[in-house]
């Protein structure tokens, strides 16, 4: 059983989400609306995986990027972002660095949401 934090002001991406990692995966799941929110789950230990949304009521997906990449105990957390837009190629660029594992697009597949799920948690296992 994994720890996973969802990022998303949208209650029901978060739900979706929850839903699909908590009661067919078997994954515990921590929630946030907004960044501060985020900032304070990680205080909750360290999390397998994170899904956050790109634009948050109080910041983007780059603003908390940023923040984990100063905080030894997240900084190699999978990181995959929440958005309805395909993403520029400079955006992905910037993003790897900081850990992004890559982007889920909405409307979101819960096959999607697997596949991407057991992709990254088996390789945080090695």
């Amino acid at each position: 059983m994994s720890h996973i934090l969802v990022v998303d002001d949208d209650v029901l991406t978060r739900r979706l989400l929850k839903d699909v990692l908590e009661k067919l995966l078997k994954h515990v799941v921590h929630e946030a609306a907004d960044l501060r929110g985020a900032l304070s789950r990680l205080k909750d230990g360290t999390f397998d995986l994170m899904f956050l949304d790109q634009h948050l009521p109080d910041g983007t997906v780059l603003d908390f990027c940023h923040t984990l990449d100063q905080m030894d105990s997240h900084r190699k957390t999978p990181k995959w972002i929440i958005t309805g837009q395909k993403p520029l190629e400079n955006d992905s660029v910037l993003l790897g660095r900081l850990g992004v594992a890559g982007y889920l697009v909405k409307p979101i597949e819960i096959d999607h949401i697997i596949r991407i799920t057991d992709q990254c948690l088996k390789k945080s296992k090695r």
